[in-house]
């Protein structure tokens, strides 16, 4: 996987896709309606705080090491617990080790993609759950305009 080709930079493996769905599926604010709109509502919002704040909500920081010991980065806030558990149940993917493992590949710095290239994975297991168990609301709205 090259970084061009991720969610981040809107073109992942479904991203008209992903783009459609979110539009009809999840609210501005709060949670969606359905649990196909909740469940993408969910693995973007663990995306977007990896991607865009290093997952510093999402992983739970033991004290003292903010600066240099990822070893000790061992699990998800429990804010942030409900979304994984969603996410989880949808997908079979362990995905509080996928971000533990991002963070610990890369620190605190700014991810690249390469090291978080297995969450572009958990975004599209996501995709094929919301469009495999919803075929006729996804049909409906991938072709509306």
């Amino acid at each position: 996987m090259t970084t061009e080709q991720t969610y981040w930079n809107d073109k992942g493996k479904y991203q008209k896709e992903y783009d459609a769905l979110w539009l009809k599926l999840v609210p501005s604010q709060g949670e969606a309606d359905t649990v196909h709109g909740e469940t993408l509502r969910a693995v973007s919002r663990l995306y977007y705080d990896v991607m865009n704040n290093g997952a510093g909500n999402v992983i739970e920081w033991s004290e003292g090491n903010y600066d240099n010991d990822y070893e000790e980065t061992t699990e998800v806030n429990s804010y942030f617990q409900p979304l994984l558990n969603l996410v989880e149940a949808k997908t079979t993917i362990d995905v509080e080790s996928i971000l533990i493992s991002c963070v610990k590949k890369s620190g605190l710095n700014w991810f690249n993609g390469e090291e978080c290239a297995e969450l572009e994975k958990v975004i599209d297991d996501v995709m094929e759950y919301v469009i495999e168990k919803d075929k006729e609301i996804t049909a409906r709205y991938l072709t509306s305009k």
